[in-house]
């Protein structure tokens, strides 16, 4: 197994920390703080698709640290540029990593996972995983993400991969008193000092990052590659300088112009908010059939009207969606579901109940470009309801949507456990959903088909639903909830 180290003597539910030396580099006895691991990244230059490539990163807890080197063969690593040094007092290094090798950080402790370009086998999605640390939730005895962390960890997975949401501690909903852009619309934005405006005693945290995410996932990031999909918690007006200064998949490195993938300074004004930084899908192309198609939504208001020309955007990039697909089939992993409905009851009209089925961006851009998802798209996988929901259509053409908010925020509800949806962007539907914490298992076959559990992390037998794509062309379910 892999293993990540921390550097320092602190500790965090679920967890337990190790203490090494940093770089020889280091003053002598000096301890840091670090965390290793490696992103899937699409390898042309433009950051679409291309090759399978993967980025090791390095995150040391003191800035101006030299970056360290990967052996065998003591590689170089480079610095990634730091968005803001007084807030992100830390050092972030990277490296292209080898596919089909196992490497490791010279001087800290530090194994980093094997990559494979095949399909792969084992995979574990994880979604909204942060936590509020306010009246509404207790990180410290009502936060599961590192319990659940360390259970998907067991399972060694081939894959990783995060529907967005990672930080919440730091991304509150106001800033002195006036209202975050968080995708939609804001009637009032007149604060002297906005959220990464770049004099705002406000900005993007790695402390937040720290303790939301890095801590907790340590033993995940240990076992597999990432992918990473970024949340509306990482809009640029919340903690998107972290995103993509630590998560972007894309660098310099592979040939990518950086100021595609960075946020702009957010300066104070009216609203729109209107500095907005929109990441083209990629597709992560694995041998023997699967692409994976990752599309940053977190700019799609969950609103009928966007604020800004998030729909035409939007329209432009479905419509080059099957230009991406490279292998037999695809999934699409993205923040905010394009089917999504929140119910509270057995049955529910979409098209007369405003803000209740998601996400009508989406639903625009799709029907103005292809009228539907390619063919070839046989599983959209999304968050940000906080909760597990199995969309299912009853007409042919359309795939079944999974929803895996569960990874550690407070849930969203109460839930209905079978529910039927009109009029669900021009379709009917129904599906499953249940408000419990988990992370889901997936086992991928080398013909596409694929069976799925989410599991609550108490142990490895707790089986909140099993899934599958045969359960779904037999019985017009895609989910079955266990009632465990």
């Amino acid at each position: 197994m892999a293993m990540t180290r921390w550097l320092v003597a602190v500790s965090v539910v679920g967890v337990a920390l190790g203490m090494v030396t940093s770089p020889a580099s280091a003053a002598p006895g000096k301890k840091l703080e670090a965390y290793g691991y490696v992103v899937l990244a699409p390898g042309s230059s433009d950051g679409s698709s291309g090759p399978l490539q993967a980025l090791a990163r390095v995150v040391i807890a003191a800035p101006s640290e030299p970056c360290p080197k990967l052996s065998p063969g003591h590689r170089p690593m480079t610095p990634r540029t730091n968005p803001n040094p007084t807030t992100f007092a830390v050092t972030v290094c990277e490296a292209v990593y080898p596919i089909g090798e196992s490497l490791h950080v010279d001087g800290l402790g530090i194994t980093l996972p094997k990559v494979s370009s095949k399909q792969p086998e084992k995979i574990i999605v994880v979604g909204d995983t942060g936590c509020l640390n306010n009246s509404d939730q207790d990180c410290k005895t009502e936060w599961p993400f590192p319990a659940l962390a360390k259970a998907a960890a067991s399972l060694h997975p081939d894959l990783v991969i995060h529907l967005g949401d990672y930080n919440y501690r730091g991304t509150p909903r106001t800033v002195n008193g006036q209202q975050v852009y968080n995708g939609c619309a804001v009637t009032s934005y007149v604060s002297q000092n906005p959220e990464n405006d770049p004099g705002s005693t406000s900005w993007d945290r790695w402390e937040n990052w720290r303790d939301d995410f890095f801590r907790a996932a340590a033993p995940l990031l240990e076992e597999a590659p990432w992918v990473f999909t970024r949340g509306n918690h990482e809009l640029c007006s919340q903690a998107g300088p972290g995103y993509f200064f630590f998560l972007d998949p894309h660098s310099t490195l592979l040939g990518q112009d950086p100021a595609l993938f960075q946020c702009p300074a957010q300066v104070n004004g009216s609203a729109p908010f209107p500095n907005l930084t929109f990441v083209a899908p990629y597709a992560l192309p694995f041998d023997k059939g699967l692409s994976l198609v990752v599309m940053d939504s977190a700019n799609a208001c969950d609103n009928p009207t966007p604020v800004t020309n998030a729909l035409a955007i939007y329209t432009a990039q479905f419509a080059g969606l099957p230009d991406l697909i490279q292998g037999q089939y695809a999934w699409l992993a993205t923040h905010r579901p394009i089917w999504g409905v929140r119910v509270n009851q057995p049955s529910v009209d979409c098209a007369a109940s405003s803000g209740t089925c998601l996400n009508a961006v989406l639903h625009e851009a799709i029907q103005a470009s292809l009228g539907e998802l390619p063919p070839a798209v046989t599983l959209p996988l999304a968050g940000h309801m906080h909760l597990f929901e199995a969309v299912n259509f009853d007409t042919v053409g359309r795939p079944p949507q999974l929803v895996i908010g569960t990874g550690g925020v407070a849930l969203a509800g109460t839930s209905v456990t079978d529910f039927t949806a009109d009029n669900l962007d021009g379709q009917d539907a129904h599906g499953v959903q249940l408000n419990d914490f988990g992370f889901f298992e997936i086992h991928l076959h080398h013909d596409g088909q694929w069976k799925g559990r989410l599991l609550d992390g108490k142990h490895r037998g707790d089986v909140l639903a099993d899934c599958g794509s045969k359960e779904f062309s037999k019985s017009g379910s895609v989910c079955k909830l266990t009632g465990k």
